[in-house]
């Protein structure tokens, strides 16, 4: 097994070990907050998924859009709501007008709590657009891609109004024509990710307003 699959294997594990040892005597409850901040996706991870079947033969090219930007979160009871959208754009002389962006909408359950950490997992989809120009300044077509998470995710409350969050889990990446700007892959590609995430990505931070 690779390295790239086994540290965040292990990362989500320890956190797993460390949320039972605590136990749920003291369990840190969300419910009712509300909170803004930002948070990478799955999919914003490295340059593509670890698998890829394109079936003609056709290769991937870097990602357009980066699926990272400001996140808004809120809770009730043990379910969190949260959506993620980020937006970019080039106005350069002699050139048309290149735009892209994206939005992430997702939910999540608790499944434990202990002390200032919660383990959730959850599902979230997140939907990019992306607009550029050839080398001659004209808009080409439009990109555009969906991708489908299932993180695994330690929160750490570092206070009431504070907390900071690392994930892990699987995704997949469906492109439309002629591409999805949110992984590179061209028209029709279907892509699949596992463990995806880790210590070095996935992370996210937010502040509570209550």
């Amino acid at each position: 097994m690779s390295t790239s699959i086994v540290r965040p294997l292990i990362a989500a594990l320890v956190a797993f070990g460390l949320l039972i040892c605590a136990g749920p005597a003291a369990a840190y409850t969300v419910h009712g907050k509300f909170g803004i901040g930002w948070e990478e996706t799955l999919t914003s991870l490295g340059d593509g998924p670890r698998f890829a079947s394109y079936g003609d033969g056709s290769k991937a090219e870097s990602p357009a859009i980066r699926a990272s930007g400001m996140s808004f979160h809120t809770y009730y009871r043990q379910w969190g709501f949260e959506a993620i959208v980020g937006a970019e754009g080039a106005n350069i002389s002699k050139q048309d007008f290149r735009w892209g962006g994206f939005l992430s909408l997702g939910t999540h359950y608790n499944l434990f709590r202990a002390p200032r950490v919660n383990l959730s997992t959850g599902v979230r989809l997140a939907v990019g657009m992306y607009r550029g120009v050839d080398d001659k300044g004209a808009s080409k077509p439009v990109l555009y891609g969906y991708t489908f998470e299932a993180p695994l995710r330690a929160v750490f409350f570092l206070s009431d109004h504070f907390a900071f969050s690392a994930a892990v889990g699987p995704m997949v990446a469906i492109a439309g024509g002629p591409g999805n700007p949110l992984t590179g892959a061209p028209e029709g590609a279907v892509e699949f990710a596992l463990f995806r995430g880790g210590f070095s990505g996935g992370v996210g931070f937010v502040v509570f307003f209550r």
